[in-house]
């Protein structure tokens, strides 16, 4: 039993031949794209950076927060002081 030419036509419309097969992506096609373990690097990498750059964010806030309260802090000891001027000065003044 041996194959004749009908039987190749047959198969070739099966089968994919050489020319159909160049219309597909070889390996060294798919190497340009980025893998599933690139891609989670890549998304490990951008979440850090994220993380990082709110540390930094958060750092400032707390700085200004700090630096408020050490304002008003300040601001309430120069009141009282001079509160306590205005007082002596009164008497100062009642005295002349």
């Amino acid at each position: 039993m041996a194959i004749t030419n009908k039987d190749i036509e047959k198969l070739s419309e099966i089968f994919a031949t050489k020319d159909d097969l160049k219309r597909f992506a070889t390996k060294d096609d798919l190497k340009r794209f980025s893998t599933k373990d690139d891609l989670a690097d890549l998304k490990s990498e951008i979440k850090d950076d994220i993380l990082t750059s709110q540390d930094k964010i958060m750092k400032r806030l707390d700085d200004i927060v700090t630096e408020q309260r050490m304002g008003r802090l300040e601001s309430r000891r120069h009141g009282e002081k001079l509160e306590d001027h205005e007082t002596r000065i009164a008497t100062l003044e009642a005295k002349v």
